[in-house]
């Protein structure tokens, strides 16, 4: 299926350029039928034109027969046969507008070709297939679990000289994160302070700890994201987030 993905391009590149060449050959026949029949049609004008050229040559001969005879390299008089054409003949020979439609053709179809190749070749395809690459890859990720099936601690880290703001914890994970959808299974003060509030995550739970942040900052504006130490696990009871507030949160609610 590979090969003949990028067989395809090639090949349809070189039938629009056979395409273009046998337009091509056609346009020239239609041409030269055109001119033949033209020529063809034209024989009774010349056996006119022929008549009337010896009509005049014989007065002109009759008048001055010296300045009228038409010499040839000889000294010969020249006679007009049955195919002379008179000195206006040139007014039969019409240009076609042929060559300059069939070099636009041409130019079309070598553009079109280059398009086609060039695809086919991956310099104008490299783009999709990152793409796809790119799309491939977002399959390939497992779909995050729904809200409620992952579990929150709320910790509140403020501890300062008098201890840690009572009822913080309670507060955020009623207002911000409980209404998010989140299962919070845990409302207490962290064992130390924290001068920034942040979202931490256990194993490979980066994911979720970036939905958690990105749901929370309407409220609590932008948190770090990163790994559960041993001290915040031991916390969390088992949670698969924590949020950590900090003593950059301290005021909330007030």
């Amino acid at each position: 299926m590979d090969l003949i993905e990028q067989i395809a391009p090639v090949a349809g590149g070189l039938a629009l350029i056979a395409l273009g060449v046998l337009a091509f050959l056609l346009f020239q026949q239609g041409r030269e039928i055109r001119r033949l029949r033209e020529w063809a049609g034209r024989a009774p004008e010349r056996a006119i034109d022929a008549a009337v050229a010896s009509l005049a040559a014989a007065e002109a001969r009759n008048r001055n027969p010296e300045a009228a005879a038409e010499l040839d390299e000889n000294g010969e008089p020249v006679e007009y046969g049955d195919d002379y054409l008179p000195p206006d003949r040139n007014r039969y020979r019409r240009r076609s507008p042929w060559p300059a439609i069939l070099g636009i053709l041409l130019v079309l179809v070598v553009i079109g070709g280059a398009v086609v190749l060039t695809d086919g070749f991956g310099l104008l395809g490299a783009d999709k297939a990152e793409t796809a690459a790119e799309n491939e890859q977002a399959k390939k990720k497992p779909k995050l679990p729904k809200r409620d099936e992952v579990t929150v601690a709320v910790l509140n880290a403020t501890q300062g000289a008098e201890g840690a703001i009572p009822g913080l914890a309670a507060s955020i994970a009623q207002t911000v994160v409980g209404p998010r959808g989140y299962d919070v299974i845990v409302e207490a003060d962290a064992s130390t302070s924290s001068p920034s509030t942040a979202v931490a995550y256990t194993g490979d739970n980066e994911r979720l700890a970036r939905r958690l942040a990105k749901d929370i900052k309407p409220q609590l504006g932008e948190v770090n994201v990163t790994r559960m130490n041993s001290q915040i696990e031991a916390d969390s009871g088992g949670a698969q987030l924590a949020l950590v507030i900090g003593l950059d949160r301290a005021s909330f609610g007030q």
